[in-house]
């Protein structure tokens, strides 16, 4: 079986919420992979949040 896996689309502020990093961790620790949210999520020109959908979709296995 894949491990699980979770692609987070979270912008920095909301990451320094107390919730987050507990919340990260218990995923970690139930065995969850985090896949890097700064790898993920960026800003455009237009200033709106920007998601990787190439590098998120390449960290998962192909379908069966």
């Amino acid at each position: 079986m894949p491990t699980p896996t979770a692609a987070p689309c979270v912008k920095p502020v909301l990451r320094r919420h107390p919730a987050y990093p507990t919340t990260a961790r218990s995923l970690v620790e139930a065995g969850v992979r985090l896949l890097d949210p700064d790898v993920l999520t960026g800003r455009g020109a237009d200033g709106l949040a920007t998601f990787d959908w190439n590098t998120a979709v390449a960290e998962f296995p192909p379908p069966r």
